[in-house]
């Protein structure tokens, strides 16, 4: 059934070297909407260059993305990890020109920064050029870090209701109303995955500090939730329970009596 609602267009703003934060950005506002885009009548349009931007000639590219999508946007989201990007002629960067013009007109910037691994073919002077540009930019506001992807998810849905209530001017939320509905509808989720899973239980290696279990876990469900094990959507689609190797992955292969040596979750 169809429902009025305002529509605001998300930017989302990096480098190239972060294609897969880009679209756990848009995967996170479209998961948002399925959420609370009926109770609260607002819809979040992620809006990418590669997606809305057209061929025009006659201006520096970055004041084509700007005529056409930037000045459009009513929040953005940036992200970035081993690159600021090149020279537009009017900033260091494509990205930091949309953030600077974000912030000009007073509108909602919500700037991220990977902690992964700086892979060792990385352009150092990229590197370098990004940190003195994440120093500066902290005494402009407040800024978040992330260690991977999931985590990227999980901290922007949440944060996206913070800015959203500050754009809308909503009502504080109630804390307690909402973590005991996000248990509920963690335990609605998990309840529903545990039937659907068919596969052979198996522990994959997900990113340099968590791993996952993928398949039915059976009577061991409750024994993985008090580890701290969360599900989550893996970046292939499945849903999976993550862990934080440190403390976890000696007692989980352990307990499903499961190799500890993991495989590579595949690409």
């Amino acid at each position: 059934m169809s429902y009025p609602a305002t529509v605001y267009r998300v930017l989302v703003a990096s480098p190239s070297d972060t294609k897969g934060d880009r679209l756990a950005i848009a995967r996170t506002i479209h998961d948002w909407n399925v959420q609370h885009s009926r109770s609260r009548g607002i819809v979040l349009l992620p809006v990418m260059w590669e997606t809305h931007a057209a061929p025009l000639l006659g201006e520096r590219p970055q004041e084509v993305i700007n005529k056409q999508i930037v000045r459009e946007c009513d929040l953005l989201v940036a992200t970035f990890w081993t690159r600021l990007g090149s020279p537009t002629g009017e900033a260091e960067s494509g990205t930091t020109e949309e953030i600077n013009w974000f912030a000009s007109q007073r509108k909602p910037a919500m700037v991220y920064f990977s902690t992964q691994n700086i892979p060792s073919d990385a352009d150092l002077d990229q590197v370098k050029r990004l940190r003195e540009f994440k120093k500066s930019i902290l005494s402009r506001g407040l800024i978040f870090d992330y260690d991977n992807t999931l985590n990227l998810e999980s901290i922007l849905f949440r944060q996206l209701t913070t800015v959203v209530d500050s754009m809308t001017g909503s009502p504080a939320v109630n804390i307690a109303k909402l973590k005991k509905a996000s248990e509920q509808a963690e335990s609605e989720e998990i309840a529903a995955n545990e039937s659907r899973q068919t596969s052979p239980v198996e522990l994959l290696d997900y990113s340099e500090k968590s791993f996952v279990v993928v398949g039915n876990v059976g009577k061991h469900k409750d024994t993985l939730r008090n580890w701290n094990g969360k599900w989550m959507r893996a970046r292939d689609g499945r849903t999976v329970m993550m862990f934080a190797k440190k403390s976890n992955l000696d007692r989980v292969s352990k307990l499903l009596k499961l190799p500890s040596k993991l495989k590579p979750y595949p690409d």
